[in-house]
């Protein structure tokens, strides 16, 4: 990495980068009787113990949490519901703890754990990151060499890319709001606080104006955007990753605005005339004062600057086909038990995908066909064949009429690590147990299954073949929880499961 420039050029201009401008309140109801969490949640102190404090923003704290049966360490956000002073942030709130339901078990978005809420406070556990802020990292090393920078800027790309696929625009991206996982040279780059991020469907514009001075694209000023405005503020942040200050910094905030919409690129001063055209071509692009010229997430990841840096790498997949071929990889019994546990999910956790699954039912008809699957995954700029979407639908519609019904696209969707706390594979076996003798014998597999879901005789000898470790003839509780847990996201840890070891929100402008 390259040497400290003038201190991050004066920290960003005295952190400038986050300073606030015009406030847009758009609701004055007041909000006395919060409910952030729909079901009632048990006490977090009976679960973790609360210690010291790690960050404050603008609504809360950030405290440490400690598991209690399993001695891990988490975060968490504390909340206090009197902060919350009209409807449009109890909304704003709700709308954060849904999308990071939705995002959770991509490896470079922070991961939510469970949400908590009493008569004061909501609670947002999630994973512990040691790092620090990306912020304070460019500050203390200056100007990234290419290398480094190459690799940060592939890895936020990526999560766009995840983000836009799920129909979520961050609308705030900057350095603080990315975390680094550790202290390690090689931590993982993780994205918090989606305080601000909105939903958002193809040709849809928004036009609140939110986000953070020196990251806001010209689109967001002009009232009129959508996910290309999340590429600007990338781009911004490359830029600053290589010359240590933002493109674009005036004395005063509407100097800022106008730079922003007027004033050229200046790759001119040290150290831009020893970097490479096709660092500075990249940052171009993302910086296009015309978002239709703009290129998507996965455009850009397959710049000449980003594949000649950090290597080429297989295209990254459309994240919902992603996470339901891999929903199809399991046995039916365990889709099957998907889909029960799905569909107790509270609603906090699963809004997201149920505005996801309304947008792409174009009919109204309550199901996804193959031809409606295959619209949305093109509309995303995913090219998946005809063929393939077929043997998905087929494997993912557990009750074989032909299309995809919300509960089986619930199931495939919701990131596999939600889904696997004890008390959810319990809940599934003992449905399945059906005379409660704490096995699920062949009998119990045919009834409930076979009628239902259009199982084969052969298909229930594999599934026992692949279960039954004991060979007994019949699946035991340990044997259900081992294929529950075994093999894609269910490999994830959880905090609410003894398991062995192993910012906060910048306001609108």
């Amino acid at each position: 990495m390259g040497q400290t420039n003038s201190k991050a050029k004066a920290a960003f201009v005295a952190r400038g980068a986050s300073k606030k401008a015009v406030a847009e309140d758009t609701s004055k109801n007041q909000s006395h009787d919060v409910d952030v969490v729909v079901r009632k949640t048990s006490n977090i102190n009976a679960k973790y113990q609360i210690g010291k404090t790690l960050g404050r923003g603008q609504f809360g704290v950030t405290r440490l949490a400690i598991h209690r049966r399993s001695g891990r360490e988490f975060a968490v956000k504390s909340i206090p519901k009197k902060r919350l002073v009209s409807q449009h942030d109890v909304e704003s709130l709700k709308r954060e703890v849904t999308i990071m339901h939705l995002l959770a078990g991509h490896p470079n978005i922070i991961d939510v754990k469970k949400v908590y809420e009493d008569q004061e406070n909501v609670h947002i556990v999630m994973e512990l990151c040691t790092g620090g802020e990306l912020f304070d990292h460019i500050v203390n090393t200056g100007n990234y060499s290419e290398s480094d920078a190459a690799k940060m800027v592939r890895s936020m790309l990526e999560v766009v890319a995840e983000l836009h696929d799920f129909g979520v625009v961050h609308r705030d991206l900057k350095p603080e709001n990315f975390l680094l996982s550790s202290k390690e040279p090689n931590a993982q780059l993780k994205l918090i606080d989606f305080g601000v991020s909105q939903f958002c469907e193809d040709e849809q514009y928004l036009n609140e104006m939110v986000g953070s001075l020196y990251y806001i694209a010209p689109e967001v000023l002009r009232r009129k955007y959508s996910f290309a405005a999340d590429i600007w503020s990338i781009g911004v942040i490359a830029y600053i990753m290589l010359c240590g200050e933002p493109p674009f910094h005036c004395a005063t905030n509407m100097e800022t605005f106008r730079a922003i919409l007027e004033q050229d690129l200046d790759f001119t001063f040290e150290p831009w005339p020893s970097i490479s055209d096709e660092a500075k071509g990249c940052i171009r692009w993302m910086l296009q004062r015309n978002p239709d010229q703009r290129g998507t997430a996965r455009d850009v990841l397959h710049h000449a600057w980003l594949e000649k840096v950090c290597g080429q790498r297989k295209p990254l997949g459309n994240a919902v086909f992603r996470r339901m071929s891999e929903f199809t990889q399991c046995n039916r019994l365990k889709r099957v038990a998907l889909k029960l546990i799905a569909s107790q999910m509270p609603e906090e956790e699963t809004e997201g995908l149920r505005k996801m699954f309304k947008a792409m039912d174009t009919d109204g008809s309550g199901t996804l066909s193959v031809a409606e699957l295959q619209e949305a995954l093109t509309k995303k700029g995913a090219s998946v064949e005809e063929l393939e979407l077929l043997t998905l639908v087929e494997k993912v519609d557990l009750d074989d009429n032909g299309e995809i019904d919300y509960e089986e696209f619930m199931a495939a969707n919701v990131q596999m690590q939600k889904l696997d706390s004890d008390q959810n594979i319990r809940m599934a076996f003992k449905h399945l147990d059906r005379d409660g003798n704490g096995y699920i014998t062949p009998d119990e597999i045919v009834h409930c299954l076979m009628t239902e879901q259009g199982l084969t005789a052969m298909e229930i000898d594999d599934i026992l073949a692949e279960v039954d470790a004991d060979g007994d003839g019949r699946i035991d509780y340990k044997e259900f929880h081992a294929m529950m847990r075994e093999g894609g996201r269910l490999d994830h840890d959880r905090g609410d499961v003894p398991r062995r070891p192993s910012s906060r929100m910048i306001g609108s402008l």
